[in-house]
């Protein structure tokens, strides 16, 4: 670049000429560093959303060790309903986040978080907000839990927009967990219930499904001995997810693209693919339930592992599909016994 210099007089200042000179330098210095100030901005809030989901994937290590199974996306705290089928008040139902509270605060770097010698578990500084809802079975009580922030919840690319107001809202949450295939609508199934174990990792308290009979819970074990922990997908972003407090399938969850055709009696949902549309997921409406983000060109992800990924936009549907199940050769529709990846006998030609 040629060196400009300007040979000023004092007593009569900047002539045009000089003035148009020093703004176009001031334009070009700034056309060459806006763009690199810029794309640090976005890598920050990339890497700290990556960071935040590593976190979160960790709690939820600790919380497969201690209980050996996978939280449900959504609980009823069944322990608190005597019966068979209790009838569930919406304010005791909430989703996976609860249960990861008690361990969030923690890392695998941090000394004495979870050795496998350790006598008893740890919690972190978040467990008591655990405890008051388990504990206190009252409405306010739940109110008080679903009024709380947690920025740990919460990608910085997708903020609330009150925070730059110093204002921070009730419940905010930017992940949601893998849920698989939806459930299929109506579905009453006995043995694993209408959320197939192999489509997903998240499945749904059997208190708050029509099919109660013989349902598994999913564990670590499973995933290993199936696709790996490296290979299944745990959690992503969400641009519609719901508060963290949700109490809806489409705001805790997200669903993998159904790209092949229905077979005959199969009810469910073909889902939105990746950052290709946005709306509003919060009414319940299962089609936004996906993986979303604010990051150009794609979102975080992390898998059972711990590894985190930043998934492309582009990304095939299969690719992604293969990601989200934990044994792909055992795909089935929700509620049915028919193989996704197989031969399907009967098309319904109206999809």
């Amino acid at each position: 670049m040629p060196l400009i210099v300007f040979n000023v007089d004092m007593n009569r200042g900047l002539g045009r000429l000089e003035l148009i000179s020093l703004v176009a330098v001031i334009l070009l210095i700034g056309g060459i560093f806006l763009p690199y100030v810029f794309q640090s901005r976005v890598d920050s809030r990339r890497n700290m959303c990556e960071y935040r989901l590593t976190r979160l994937g960790y709690a939820l290590q600790i919380a497969e060790q201690e209980s050996q199974y996978i939280p449900y996306y959504r609980t009823a705290w069944s322990e608190f309903h005597p019966g068979e089928k209790p009838v569930i008040s919406d304010d005791r139902i909430v989703g996976w986040q609860l249960e990861t509270l008690p361990y969030l605060g923690f890392t695998p770097e941090m000394p004495g978080s979870q050795q496998e010698d350790a006598p008893q578990v740890s919690y972190g500084p978040l467990h008591q907000h655990y405890l008051d809802f388990v504990s206190d079975h009252s409405a306010s009580a739940a109110q008080t839990l679903r009024e709380l922030y947690f920025p740990d919840f919460v990608c910085p690319a997708n903020n609330p927009p009150e925070i730059d107001q110093g204002i921070l809202p009730a419940g905010w949450n930017s992940y949601v967990a893998n849920g698989g295939l939806p459930d299929a609508s109506q579905s009453v199934r006995t043995g694993i219930g209408t959320d197939g174990l192999a489509n997903g990792l998240f499945v749904d308290d059997p208190l708050l499904s029509a099919d109660t009979a013989g349902w598994n819970r999913v564990g670590f074990e499973y995933v290993a001995e199936g696709d790996g922990l490296d290979h299944t997908m745990l959690l992503s972003e969400n641009i519609d997810s719901g508060n963290w407090t949700a109490s809806t399938e489409a705001e805790l969850v997200f669903h993998w693209r159904v790209d092949v055709p229905f077979p005959a009696g199969v009810e469910t949902v073909r889902v939105l693919g990746l950052n290709v549309q946005r709306g509003e997921g919060v009414d319940g409406d299962v089609r936004f339930a996906r993986i979303s983000s604010n990051h150009p060109g794609g979102a975080n992800a992390i898998f059972v592992s711990g590894r985190t990924q930043f998934l492309s936009e582009k990304i095939d549907p299969r690719v992604l599909r293969y990601m989200m199940t934990s044994r792909d050769a055992e795909v089935t529709w929700p509620g049915t016994e028919l193989p996704i990846f197989g031969p399907v006998e009967e098309i319904d030609s109206s999809d």
